[in-house]
């Protein structure tokens, strides 16, 4: 009985460092975030990108494509007048891919690229 309960502490120990590890690397975040990423998002909704470097806020506004980019240096708001406009902001560079209008609230998909070495 001694030897299953030390397996079961084992395998326990076992599945809560393994599982957030794998998590963290399936879904690209903090230091296993690789450069480029791409961001599906929805109208107001807001992430964590480029390995927690920034955060992206989609807005929508006139044009339906507009973000925001927040940085340790500050936000920068940005209008793209057309797809794959890029904006830079600390080193992040992010680029308006295409806008799903078709559905409620709007969809939008983001390319987010940065150096990887830098920090």
């Amino acid at each position: 009985m001694g030897s299953k309960l030390v397996i079961i502490l084992v395998g326990a120990v076992l599945f809560t460092v393994a599982v957030p590890f794998f998590a963290a690397k399936r879904l690209q975040l903090g230091t296993f975030a690789k450069s480029p990423q791409v961001a599906t998002m929805t109208l107001g909704s807001t992430v964590v990108i480029a390995g927690g470097r920034a955060k992206l806020w989609y807005a929508g506004g006139d044009t339906g494509g507009d973000f925001e980019i927040q940085c340790s240096k500050g936000a920068k708001y940005c209008q793209p007048s057309q797809r794959f406009e890029e904006f830079e902001s600390n080193g992040v560079t992010v680029q308006l891919i295409e806008i799903d209008d078709r559905v409620s609230p709007f969809k939008a998909k983001f390319k987010i690229t940065w150096d990887d070495k830098a920090k």
